[in-house]
C-alpha cells in the first residue's frame, strides 16, 4: 500500500472496499473505487472518478444502495 491506497474499513473493523489511485481508466479517471463483497441486493461494485473525493462519494453512495436492499 502507498499514499494513494486506501483500504475502506466499516463498522465492525472489516474491510468492505479499496479506493486507489490508478493507471487511467475510463475518460482519464485515474481514482477507482470497489466493494470488497455485495451483501446486499445490485449495485454497483467498482467505479472510476477523477478525484478521490469523487471517489469517496460514489463508494459510499454503491455501500448505501446495497444496504436499502435488506
Amino acid at each position: 500500500m502507498g499514499p494513494d491506497d486506501y483500504d475502506v474499513i466499516g463498522k465492525d473493523g472489516e474491510v468492505i472496499g479499496r479506493i486507489v489511485r490508478t493507471t487511467p481508466g475510463p475518460s482519464g479517471k485515474t481514482w477507482m473505487w470497489s466493494l470488497a463483497t455485495r451483501r446486499y441486493g445490485e449495485g454497483s461494485v467498482l467505479g472510476y472518478e477523477v478525484i478521490r473525493e469523487a471517489a469517496l462519494r460514489a463508494f459510499a453512495e454503491s455501500w448505501r444502495q446495497g444496504e436499502k436492499g435488506t
